[in-house]
């Protein structure tokens, strides 16, 4: 049992320091290279699919899809996207989630900014049946630039959440978020974003910690190849579940 425990301490130990070695080099990398301010305007997003099997000695599938979508005015910034992810092993299903969310920006200047933002989720294998996440807030572009944005974000949520077999739950929230993203070049771009929300009546024992970091690649101007990683903590998870649940997505993505 202390070994089993200790194991998965040092795992998490690794993927906390392969994100933020990530995070690190993104910013770095975009402090050093980008010029100028961002200029661009206008719709842009991407709806991404991706699909494993294995059949044989095994039978295993996992399919994912997702969209994601920005539009930029000059006083605001609105964020779009939902996912899903599903997956089968010997007829058993391995995963089940969905999420969808939405964020609107409004500039108060160049960098500083006000946020709304609304958030849905979902995990049947977790027995989460659905968590509602809302909540205003601040924001500040600590870089913004054609090549490279990080912006960091300090607001309060309400979280209400049902699980399986247990009358719902809701609580409030400080939500502390920062995101990044760098072009590396025309064709290829990083990104990474973090979100910590922990309950303002007991932050050392209620919390939930998001992560993702992801690369993508274009293949022709329209369509492109990503990967990426998410995990989420759950610091009190359904009964039988464990907190941490880590995802890896590789998907084909078309841009419009």
């Amino acid at each position: 049992m202390k070994g089993g425990k200790q194991m998965r301490r040092q795992d998490r130990k690794m993927r906390t320091r392969g994100i933020v070695l990530l995070l690190v080099s993104t910013l770095l990398a975009g402090i050093a290279h980008a010029e100028g301010t961002e200029d661009a305007k206008g719709w842009e997003g991407s709806l991404n699919l991706g699909a494993t099997a294995t059949t044989g000695n095994s039978r295993a599938s996992t399919g994912n899809a997702s969209i994601d979508t920005k539009l930029t005015q000059p006083e605001s910034i609105t964020h779009l996207g939902a996912s899903a992810t599903y997956g089968q092993s010997e007829g058993q299903t391995t995963a089940d989630k969905s999420n969808a969310f939405v964020q609107y920006n409004y500039l108060i200047t160049g960098r500083f900014n006000a946020y709304l933002n609304l958030e849905w989720d979902r995990d049947r294998v977790a027995d989460l049946v659905w968590r509602i996440n809302a909540g205003p807030g601040l924001g500040y572009y600590l870089i913004k630039t054609p090549n490279a944005s990080l912006i960091s974000e300090l607001g309060v949520s309400y979280i209400r959440e049902k699980f399986e077999d247990v009358k719902f739950d809701d609580f409030y929230a400080l939500r502390l978020a920062e995101r990044g993203e760098w072009k590396i070049t025309e064709t290829a771009k990083l990104w990474e974003k973090a979100e910590y929300l922990p309950d303002v009546s007991d932050f050392k024992n209620k919390f939930l910690l998001k992560g993702e970091a992801g690369v993508e690649a274009a293949i022709t101007i329209k369509t492109s190849l990503r990967f990426l990683v998410q995990d989420i903590y759950d610091s009190v998870p359904a009964v039988g579940r464990r907190r941490n649940d880590t995802t890896y997505i590789a998907s084909v993505g078309y841009k419009f």
